[in-house]
């Protein structure tokens, strides 16, 4: 049987590694893969280099944005510059269908698997799996991988035919938890919808032939606990929260380094190091940019903080810190609660609204060693069973024998 796996993705992360880990674990050793991705990815080279031998890698050149045109708009007031963005994206629509069309026509696959993002996150995602019904009888399962957003201005009704259009021809809806599945409620057509289905993303154990040393790489003292952030540097992902739950922490005591590890623009970037540097951090903070196979080296921390401060579909790096047996301490919010189960268990859940929360706990965590091995010992344990990516595996191939 041929498996495309369709993705559009702007950026490198949690997306790439589900797709590594499905084809690495998939249960039909002759089942053939191809993994159908925009160039401009930045991704592809994980993808390249971590695919199993054998899983083809298709990647296109169909335009899924009108960025380029940024400076022409740029003068425009935001209303009218989200609009115009909007209305240039869905101009695309025809060709992208025929695109994606003539590429489906060439690999003549038996099952498609879109996965996306957000919802409704790609375009081209959606339209993969619109467009895929009039080249194949086969199954076919859309997938994503965070919140939906609502529908919203005048070209909400495009939208609303869009999301019929993908529930008319796709036998399965799947998410990655809970969470986002409650949020498809957003979207009008999704409303009566009741057989979305959560499988949760399937993470590797870990194997540490790649392990750097934090403490020697960073010249990270020894008297320092070593606090792991690892994120994108986006503004939801919460670095101004840890830095000032840091800066509480060190006004009562000072051996406490974080570590903030991540893919990031040079805007992001100097965003952030401005933050540090008006919090007088910046013997306290190290940035390393992308380290990869980071989970690899995890343990050479003493604790993961996941700070989020707005959605968060599922945490992949908590289930990566669990696998090494390391406590957490995250903010209450979106799927983290459901990944990391009972508050206490494997770390705390905190209120994103209060960093003097976010700095008790992690003093807690870091005085209290018994606790934290029994945390890290509770995360290895959840971590094994519920996200085991053979149990992932398997649960997508069963849907790609089974029509709705």
């Amino acid at each position: 049987m041929r498996v495309i796996i369709y993705t559009e993705n702007m950026k490198f992360g949690g997306m790439d590694t589900f797709i590594v880990n499905l084809t690495k674990y998939w249960p039909d050793k002759n089942d053939e893969f191809f993994v159908v991705c925009n160039h401009s990815h930045p991704g592809i080279t994980f993808l390249s280099e971590n695919l199993p031998v054998g899983v083809n890698l298709i990647k296109h050149k169909i335009p899924v944005n009108w960025n380029f045109l940024s400076i022409y708009i740029n003068y425009l007031p935001i209303l009218l510059k989200k609009f115009f963005r909007k209305l240039f994206r869905y101009s695309l629509i025809p060709y992208q269908l025929y695109a994606i069309s003539s590429i489906f026509k060439k690999y003549k696959g038996d099952v498609l698997l879109t996965v996306n993002g957000s919802y409704p996150g790609g375009e081209t995602c959606r339209l993969a799996s619109i467009v895929w019904r009039s080249t194949s009888n086969g199954v076919s399962i859309h997938n994503f991988h965070n919140y939906a957003e609502e529908e919203r201005g005048i070209l909400s009704p495009l939208e609303r035919f869009i999301d019929q259009k993908l529930l008319k021809v796709t036998d399965h809806i799947v998410s990655v938890s809970d969470y986002c599945s409650s949020t498809m409620n957003k979207r009008k057509a999704f409303k009566s919808v009741k057989s979305i289905k959560t499988i949760p993303n399937g993470i590797e154990l870990l194997k540490h032939n790649d392990q750097i040393n934090f403490r020697d790489v960073y010249k990270i003292p020894k008297n320092k606990n070593i606090l792991l952030m690892v994120s994108t540097f986006e503004e939801r992902k919460g670095h101004e929260f840890a830095l000032d739950a840091l800066r509480i922490a060190l006004n009562h005591r000072d051996d406490l380094h974080l570590l903030l590890v991540g893919s990031a623009t040079k805007k992001e970037i100097e965003r952030v190091q401005k933050l540090i540097s008006d919090r007088s951090l910046s013997e306290d903070v190290t940035i390393t940019g992308k380290i990869e196979n980071v989970a690899n080296s995890m343990s050479g921390a003493d604790l993961v903080i996941i700070p989020s401060q707005d959605y968060e579909s599922f945490a992949l790096t908590a289930v990566e810190a669990m696998l090494n047996k390391l406590p957490i301490v995250a903010t209450n919010i979106g799927g983290i609660p459901e990944t990391m189960g009972e508050n206490g268990q494997c770390g705390f859940l905190v209120d994103p609204n209060d960093p003097s929360k976010l700095s008790e706990k992690i003093s807690y965590v870091i005085d209290n060693s018994e606790l934290s091995n029994k945390m890290g010992a509770n995360g290895l344990s959840r971590a094994s069973n519920k996200f085991d990516p053979k149990k992932m595996a398997n649960e997508y191939y069963k849907l790609t024998r089974t029509k709705s």
